[in-house]
Order: C-alpha cells, then structure tokens, then sequence
C-alpha cells in the first residue's frame, strides 16, 4: 500500500456514502470497519488499514453479507461469550445468536421473525454491558453531591444525597438504553438478515453496534472497572483482526465454488 493508497482507504473509511457511490466496498463494510479504525489504538491503524486493504484487493471490493456471518461466528459472538462467562452471565443468547449466523452460512437461513426472536436477548444483554455504567453512576453522583453542597447540605448529607441519586437514576437509565437500542435493533437488522439486503443492513447502523461490541467485550463490574482499558484496547484488536480474516475466509469459500 502506498502513502497516496493508505490516505485514500482512510478517507474512505471516514466517508462511507461517498465509497458506495464509488463502486468499492458496501457502505456497511465501510461503516464497520470506520468504526474500528476509530476504536483502535493508534499505534496498530495504520497496520490494520493495510491488511484490510490487502483483502479488499484480493476480492475486487466485494463484500457480501457473508463476510458479517462469518465475522459473528468466528470473533465477535465467542468474545461476547467470554465476556459473559467473565462477567458471570448466561451466555446461552450469544451461542444461540451463533447458530443462527452459522444457519445462514450453511444455506439455511433463519426467517425474519426468527431472527429477531434469536437478536433481541442477544443484543439485550450487549447492550446492557455495553452502558457505561460505572462513568454515568459517578456523573450522577458527583452533580447531585455539587447541587447538595451548594444548598447548604452537609459533607456527609452531600454524600449520602449524591449516592441515593445515582441509586436511583442509573439503572433505570441502564435499561432504557438497553431496551431502546435491542429492540430497534433486533427488528431492523433481522429484516436486513433475512431478505440478505446489504442495503438495509447498512441502515442498521452496524458501525455504532460495532463500537457497543467493543464496550461490551471491556465491560468491567461497576465496583471494579480498573481494568476496563487495557480489555477495550484487546477487544478492539480481535475484532478488527477477526475482520481482514473473515474476508479473507470469504474469498476463500467463493475461490473454491468456482
């Protein structure tokens, strides 16, 4: 890849619209991978860009939806897995959402209502991992311990009025995003899954649930949330990486069906 090449492919993952129009890759392939050239560190996006750009170029920029089920099976389903398992959840809706893009994969794919029904607990509990509980839970604190200090409250009534605010407010917000963004999701992108409309699913946002893939697989528990950095800039590593060898596998299979 050239320098002119390298800044050609970053302002193209930068402009999405503009790549489609081109005749280059989907916008939903743009979309994602933008968001993890975003997301990662910035020692490893230049690397990065130039393994995806060598896959891209074996394929002549075709991207079928293909390339998304394989990406799911292989890395972005079994991280959130572990991430369950670490995080002492069930991770059954993940390996069901699984099955359902190896289905898809094998010639069977799943019908919309199908899809949705395997989405939505999926994307519920990504969702839910993905709020950044810890970050709001203090933000709620600290402006209800500051309004409760300048109304004369004391040291100690601040703290414990800043507490029971943010007792009270984030987890009601936790699921409200949760249940907001799972439900549009799960609907919209199982209609992009069964009718295999690359159009549509890239309608469905899948560079902003990209990056929820990338907060879910760091989440940490609120009480704990030190290590949440380091896990974010490993997630975001896999998956990127899970990417460049999704389409190359996908070039693979289409190779040894000709």
């Amino acid at each position: 890849m050239t320098t002119t090449e390298a800044e050609e492919f970053r302002a193209l993952l930068q402009d999405p619209a503009a790549g489609h129009a081109r005749g280059l890759p989907p916008a939903w392939f743009l979309n994602v991978s933008a968001a993890l050239y975003e997301e990662l560190d910035p020692a490893r996006r230049d690397a990065w860009a130039h393994d995806l750009y060598t896959a891209l170029c074996r394929t002549d920029g075709r991207v079928p939806l293909t390339v998304t089920h394989l990406w799911h099976t292989g890395t972005i389903l079994p991280v959130l897995t572990e991430t369950a398992t670490r995080l002492g959840h069930d991770p059954a809706p993940f390996q069901s959402l699984a099955a359902a893009h190896h289905h898809a994969l094998t010639g069977h794919n799943p019908s919309e209502h199908r899809w949705a029904a395997t989405l939505e607990p999926a994307l519920r509990r990504l969702y839910r991992d993905a709020y950044a509980y810890a970050a709001a839970y203090a933000t709620a604190y600290d402006n209800a311990h500051a309004y409760a200090l300048a109304n004369d409250f004391t040291p100690t009534d601040a703290d414990t009025y800043g507490r029971d605010y943010a007792d009270e407010t984030t987890e009601p917000n936790a699921r409200a995003f949760t249940e907001a963004n799972a439900t549009a999701n799960a609907r919209a992108t199982a209609t992009a899954y069964a009718t295999e409309d690359p159009d549509a699913y890239a309608l469905t946002f899948p560079g902003a649930r990209t990056r929820a893939y990338v907060r879910a697989a760091a989440a940490a528990p609120p009480q704990d949330p030190s290590a949440e950095a380091s896990r974010r800039t490993t997630a975001c590593a896999r998956l990127a990486d899970g990417l460049v060898a999704s389409l190359n596998h996908g070039q693979d299979r289409q190779d040894r069906h000709l």
